[in-house]
C-alpha cells in the first residue's frame, strides 16, 4: 500500500480516470463483496465517529458491464469537496462511550469522584501552593538581601530587612546568616507542629524546606540607590506592596545608572581634596597642589586598573605617588623651593590620607561588631587592616626613595595642627564632607541633609571645648560622633534611609589624617620609631572612639524613637477606651 495519503481507497474520479495509476501500471479490482449499506447509514456512522466525510465517497461503487471497477488515478488530482460538518444529534451524544485513556491514571485522579478525595485534592494543591510561595518569597528576599549589600548597607540593616519582608509575605520561620560575603537563608515550615500521620506516627510530613544562598563578589557605594532600596523596604513591611511589584522595582533600581557621571566624580574628588587640605590647615598653594596630586593619582588609577591590579597595591601605588609628589614639591632645596613656591607636604598628604582611609568600613565593622555580626565584623576589619597597611607601605617607600634622591627630611615634631581661621575650617569640612557624598552618588537632598550633620557635629566640637576650657581631645571626637549618630539614626528613621548616608560624610571632619602621617612617617624614616608607633596608636584609638560615638549615638536615638512610639500607642489605647 502507498504511504501517500488518500480520502478513501474506493475514490471514484472520473475526470482524472485512466489507464495509468499512480504506481504506473494498471490496477483493476474485482467487485467488492458485502457492500450494500447505503450512504444515508454511512453518513450516519460517521457523524458518530466526528469524521467529516463526503457522501459520494461511501456511496455504493458503480460497475462495468465486464464486473471491474472502473480506473482511477491515485490521490485524486482534485480532491472533493467536503461538506459542513453535521449537528451532532442528542441520541448521538447518548450513544457515545466514554474513551478509553492512553495512559494510567494515578493518584488522587482515580478517585476523582469519590467524596473523601475532594478534600485530599484542596489539602495537595494548598501544600504545593505553599511551597512554590515560599521558594518565590525566598529567593525574592536574599536577592534584596544581595541588592543591600553591593551598595553599601551594613549586617544589621540587611538582617532586619530579610526578617521583616519574609515576615510581611507570611514566611516567620526564616532563618539568615549574613556575614560580609555570602547571605544563607533557610525556611523550614511548622516549625513547632506539624500535621499527624498514622504511618510514620510523626507530625513532620506536611513540613518542607527550601534554602537561597547568595555570594557577594562586588561592591559599588551608591547612596541614591541605596535609599531606595531601602524605600522599598518599608512600602513592603508598612505599605503591604505585593511581591511581583516589589519585584519590579527592585529591579528598575538595579537597571537605573549612577547619579553622576565619570567625570563629575572626578570633579567631586579634586574639591574634596582641596577642601580637606583647607580644613586640615594648609594654604591656597596646598590646595592647588592637592588638586594637582589627585589628578596624577586619577592618571595613574586609570593604569593600574587596565592590568587588573586589586585593590591592596593600588592603595600602595596611590600613597607612594601621593606622598612623593608632596614631599617633592614642598623640599626648599628643589626647583620649587627656588622659585618660593612654599607649601606643607604633611598638610597636603593628611588631607588625601581623608580621602583614602576606609571611613565606610572603620564605622561598619565596629557597629557589626557591637550588633553581634563577629565574622562579619571580623571580615571588614581584615579589609581595613589590608588598606591601612597599603597606606604605610606606600609612604614609607615614597619617603626611601624620595631619600635617595636627596631630598631633605620632614621634622614631623615640628608638624603640628595650626588650623586656618575657625569658619575657615568649619566651611573647608562641610564642602568636604558633602564632595563625599557627591562622590558616593547622593542625591542633593542627601547633601543638605550632610551639611546641617557635619554642622552641628563641629559645633558640638568645637563648642565643648569653647564653653569647659578643655583643650581638644578625645572626649571632643566621642561627643561630636555622638551627635552626628544620634542625628544620623534619626533621619534614617523619619525618611526611611539607611543612617550610613548621613553618618559617615557626617564624620570626615573627625578623621585624625594627620596624625596618622606623622605616625607612618616617624615609624618609616625617624631613628625612633616608638614615637611612630604612639602616633598610630592615637590615631587608631581615635578612629576606634569616633566609630563606637556613631553606633552609640544611633542606639541611645532608636531607643528615644521606640519609647515615642510605645507612649503614643498607649496614649490612642486610653483615649480610645475612654471615648467608649
Amino acid at each position: 500500500m502507498s504511504s501517500h495519503p488518500s480520502a478513501h481507497p474506493f475514490e471514484n474520479s472520473p475526470q482524472n480516470a485512466g489507464p495509468v495509476s499512480a504506481f504506473g501500471q494498471e490496477v483493476s479490482l474485482p467487485l467488492a463483496q458485502g457492500i450494500s449499506a447505503t450512504a444515508d447509514e454511512v453518513a450516519e456512522a460517521a457523524a458518530e465517529f466526528e469524521t467529516p466525510v463526503a457522501l459520494h465517497e461511501f456511496s455504493t461503487p458503480s460497475v462495468t458491464t465486464e464486473g471491474e471497477l472502473p480506473q482511477a488515478s491515485y490521490p485524486s488530482a482534485v480532491p472533493a469537496p467536503v461538506p459542513a460538518r453535521k449537528p451532532r444529534t442528542q441520541f448521538a451524544q447518548w450513544m457515545r462511550g466514554d474513551q478509553t485513556p492512553t495512559a494510567p491514571i494515578r493518584g488522587l485522579a482515580r478517585v476523582a469522584q469519590k467524596q473523601f478525595s475532594v478534600r485530599a485534592q484542596i489539602r495537595r494543591e494548598g501544600f504545593v501552593q505553599a511551597k512554590e510561595q515560599a521558594r518565590d518569597v525566598l529567593n525574592f528576599t536574599v536577592r534584596l538581601a544581595e541588592t543591600m549589600f553591593h551598595y553599601g548597607a551594613d549586617a544589621m540593616d540587611v538582617d532586619a530587612a530579610i526578617v521583616g519582608v519574609c515576615a510581611a509575605y507570611g514566611l516567620e520561620n526564616v532563618e539568615a546568616n549574613v556575614t560580609n560575603q555570602s547571605i544563607i537563608l533557610n525556611y523550614v515550615s511548622d516549625v513547632d507542629r506539624g500535621s499527624y500521620s498514622p504511618f510514620t506516627q510523626t507530625t513532620d510530613d506536611l513540613r518542607f524546606s527550601h534554602t537561597a544562598v547568595r555570594v557577594m563578589r562586588s561592591m559599588s557605594e551608591n547612596y541614591a540607590a541605596l535609599s531606595q532600596v531601602y524605600k522599598l523596604i518599608h512600602s513592603i513591611t508598612e505599605q503591604g506592596l505585593p511581591r511581583e511589584k516589589a519585584q519590579k522595582r527592585l529591579q528598575e533600581i538595579n537597571d537605573t545608572p549612577k547619579l553622576n557621571s565619570p567625570f563629575k566624580v572626578l570633579l567631586f574628588n579634586l574639591l574634596m581634596a582641596a577642601s580637606f587640605t583647607f580644613g586640615v590647615g594648609g594654604s591656597w598653594r596646598g590646595a592647588l597642589v592637592a588638586v594637582f596630586v589627585f589628578l596624577v593619582l586619577h592618571t595613574t588609577g586609570q593604569w593600574a586598573a587596565k592590568f587588573g591590579l586589586p585593590g591592596f597595591f593600588r592603595m600602595i601605588i596611590n600613597a607612594g605617588v601621593m606622598t612623593g609628589l608632596a614631599l617633592y614639591i614642598s623640599d626648599y632645596s628643589l626647583f620649587f623651593g627656588d622659585v618660593g613656591f612654599v607649601v606643607s607636604a604633611p598638610h597636603v598628604i593628611g588631607g588625601g590620607l581623608m580621602m583614602f582611609m576606609p571611613t565606610f568600613f572603620l564605622v561598619s565593622s565596629v557597629q557589626d561588631a557591637i550588633n553581634g555580626f563577629p565574622l562579619t565584623s571580623a571580615g571588614k576589619m581584615v579589609s581595613t587592616a589590608m588598606t591601612f597597611l597599603g597606606l604605610i607601605i606606600g609612604i614609607a617607600t615614597a619617603t626611601e626613595v624620595m631619600g635617595y634622591l636627596g631630598a631633605t627630611e620632614i621634622d614631623v615634631q615640628a608638624v603640628v595642627f595650626n588650623p586656618p581661621p575657625l569658619w575657615m575650617s568649619i566651611a573647608g569640612m562641610i564642602i568636604g564632607s558633602v564632595m563625599c557624598a557627591s562622590v558616593v552618588h547622593g542625591t542633593l537632598a542627601n547633601m543638605g541633609w550632610v551639611v546641617v550633620i557635619s554642622g552641628l557635629g563641629q559645633a558640638v566640637y568645637y563648642g565643648y571645648s569653647t564653653f569647659t576650657g578643655a583643650e581638644m581631645s578625645r572626649v571632643n571626637t566621642v561627643l561630636a560622633a555622638l551627635t552626628v549618630g544620634a542625628v544620623s539614626a534619626y533621619l534614617a528613621n523619619r525618611l526611611h534611609s539607611p543612617r550610613a548616608i548621613f553618618a559617615v560624610p557626617g564624620i570626615m571632619f573627625l578623621l585624625p589624617g594627620l596624625t596618622f602621617f606623622k605616625g607612618f612617617y616617624a615609624f618609616s624614616v625617624s631613628s625612633d620609631p616608638t614615637a611612630g608607633v604612639a602616633g598610630i596608636v592615637s590615631a587608631l584609638s581615635t578612629i576606634v572612639a569616633l566609630a563606637g560615638g556613631v553606633v552609640l549615638g544611633g542606639y541611645l536615638m532608636q531607643y528615644l524613637i521606640q519609647w515615642r512610639a510605645a507612649r503614643d500607642s498607649a496614649r490612642a489605647v486610653r483615649l480610645a477606651t475612654f471615648d467608649r
